[in-house]
């Protein structure tokens, strides 16, 4: 990846951020309807902060070409969830969902010729 498409990447996760966030938290509880069941409201905006959480970090690794920096963010997410008692598969799903989702979203603004504006449709 040329560092001008890592830049692009890096812009339009930023753009989209919170309609990727949203959409990742939406996985994450079709998943796990369970969760809504145990932690309510709060607990899907706690989901949607932290899937956001995700998608910055992610940015600031593309802007940087630094994978390494997003792994161990991923590390340390980790770490903090364990914690907090969260279990290691719903861990394993939470920055997956938010990477998949924001992947999904650039194929598709790129194969539209699309530049990943938010007053595109989606």
């Amino acid at each position: 990846m040329t560092g001008e498409q890592r830049m692009h990447l890096a812009d339009l996760l930023r753009t989209r951020r919170d309609d990727l966030a949203d959409r990742a938290t939406q996985m994450f509880y079709v998943r796990h309807p369970e969760w809504w069941e145990r932690f309510g409201p709060r607990g899907r905006e706690l989901t949607r902060q932290d899937s956001a959480h995700n998608i910055d970090f992610l940015a600031g690794a593309a802007d940087a070409g630094n994978a390494e920096s997003f792994a161990a963010y991923c590390l340390w997410s980790a770490r903090l969830l364990e914690s907090r008692g969260i279990a290691l598969d719903y861990r394993a799903q939470g920055i997956p969902s938010s990477m998949s989702t924001a992947i999904y979203w650039n194929r598709r603004c790129i194969a539209s010729g699309g530049s990943g504006n938010r007053t595109e449709s989606a």
